[in-house]
């Protein structure tokens, strides 16, 4: 058996990979929200100032000129070491106080209305406001004022915030791992029950599993009852051929030893060829009786296998004719063939032949000799296949057809023809296999008609 990791370190590696990326995925998202809270503070205190030092613009001689108010600068040292731009601008740019390189906002503004971006000033990155203040007078003129504020203690506060939430985050997650170890072996125990269950049973013991499982484990539960199921009648089968061969071929082979034996001693010509006739008889029934044994094993092997596969009825019709032909021409019998090339079926291919040559087998042995055997084939009511052989022969009363299909059962004219009492016993095992059904009518010659009638989809009624 190839080792493998079991389910419960697996379950506890995957959820602790799992815990690490949702502490990634915590950190990421709690960095980005603590940096848009981080703007959203800075840009209030950046428009505060901004509007505090625009009203203190005024007209003095014409010209614009502000008096620098202390608290609109203080608003933005309150927390931190932070570096502060500021400049005013008259309507032609021209600086009126501040750093010449801070540069006002160049889109479209509304006066009286602060708009903030991100920009560079003397290589720092800053978070900027800009306001545009019209100044009435004799010479009525737009001002802007701009602020700007550098984003390194907001960028640490952000990073800080994200790195506390992602230890707190992965703290409990770690402790939901350590809580969760428990709780994955208890959700496992069932198998480990399970396992246990199974190992306490004696070799005899085919009793499909009824306790109680998880809805996760029903599947594989049923599962190993079918597999049980498939076990008991393959052991069933192999079982009933061992004691059907061993009960059938025993008589025979005593029967051959001893003849072989009395021929041996036996001094007349005469007797002698009369028990090796007897032999050679016995050799032939012997030889049927095993052959056919063996073909019933196999069917029943294989339907326990459930080999299906799309059949073209006509190739499995012309491969049983060929097994049987030899037959029919040493009592000069003719086929007469009506199946279409593309009828087609969802079956096992292998026994559905097995099936066939036992059907013609059986029409060749009884059919008179000179007439004709008629193979036909059809689709039938509700999606089925039928395959049909008729024969002139003597046909089976309607009181013998349910009993004549059992196992070593053989109609009123059977003593008369050699045979096993196995050949129909076959066929229908092939039909029910497949989901169908044997038939046995009077054919329209006055013989016998053996209408074997499977599903055209092979997955309906097939034996589960």
């Amino acid at each position: 058996m190839t080792r493998s990791w079991s389910l419960q370190r697996r379950l506890v590696i995957q959820l602790s990979i799992l815990a690490l990326l949702l502490a990634v995925a915590l950190f990421l998202a709690v960095r980005w929200i603590a940096a848009i809270a981080a703007n959203v503070n800075q840009d209030g205190l950046l428009g505060a100032s901004a509007i505090s030092i625009s009203e203190q613009l005024e007209l003095v001689d014409g010209k614009p000129f502000v008096d620098m108010p202390y608290s609109a600068l203080s608003i933005l040292a309150t927390y931190g070491e932070h570096r502060i731009f500021y400049a005013v601008r008259a309507a032609d740019g021209g600086l009126i106080t501040g750093y010449d390189e801070v540069q006002p906002y160049d889109g479209k503004m509304d006066l009286d209305t602060p708009e903030y971006f991100t920009t560079e000033v003397m290589g720092l990155e800053v978070r900027a406001t800009t306001i545009t203040k019209r100044l009435l007078g004799e010479n009525a003129s737009e001002v802007t004022v701009t602020v700007t504020q550098t984003r390194e203690e907001y960028a640490q506060i952000r990073d800080n915030l994200a790195l506390a939430a992602a230890v707190v985050g992965a703290g409990f997650l770690f402790l939901a791992g350590l809580l969760g170890f428990p709780v994955v072996r208890s959700a496992l125990k069932p198998l480990t029950i399970l396992g246990e269950s199974l190992a306490k049973r004696d070799a005899s013991n085919f009793r499909p599993l009824d306790q109680e499982v998880p809805s996760e484990l029903r599947p594989f539960v049923k599962s190993l009852n079918d597999f049980i199921e498939r076990l008991r009648s393959t052991l069933t089968t192999s079982e009933n051929f061992i004691t059907e061969a061993a009960h059938r071929i025993r008589t025979p082979l005593a029967v051959l030893s001893a003849e072989a034996e009395l021929a041996g001693r036996d001094t007349d010509l005469a007797t002698m060829r009369q028990r090796i006739g007897k032999i050679r008889r016995t050799a032939a029934a012997t030889s049927r009786i095993t052959s056919q044994l063996l073909s019933q094993a196999m069917i029943a092997y294989r339907a326990n296998q459930r080999a299906r596969e799309t059949v073209v009825l006509s190739d499995i019709v012309a491969m049983a004719l060929r097994d049987t032909d030899a037959a029919a021409d040493a009592r000069t019998i003719d086929f007469v063939v009506d199946v279409p090339r593309d009828l087609t079926f969802e079956g096992d291919g292998i026994a559905m032949l097995e099936a066939l040559r036992n059907l013609l087998d059986n029409a060749v042995k009884y059919a008179p000799e000179g007439s004709e055997v008629l193979v036909s084939a059809k689709y039938g009511d509700e999606g089925r296949v039928c395959i049909q052989v008729d024969d002139a022969g003597p046909g089976i009363p309607a009181s013998d057809r349910d009993r004549v299909v059992r196992r070593f059962e053989r109609g009123a004219d059977g003593p008369a023809v050699d045979g096993t009492g196995l050949g129909l016993s076959i066929v229908r095992e092939v039909a029910q296999n497949h989901g169908g059904t044997l038939v046995l009518e009077t054919s329209s010659q006055g013989g016998l008609a053996a209408c074997l009638s499977v599903p055209s989809g092979g997955s309906r009624g097939i034996p589960s």
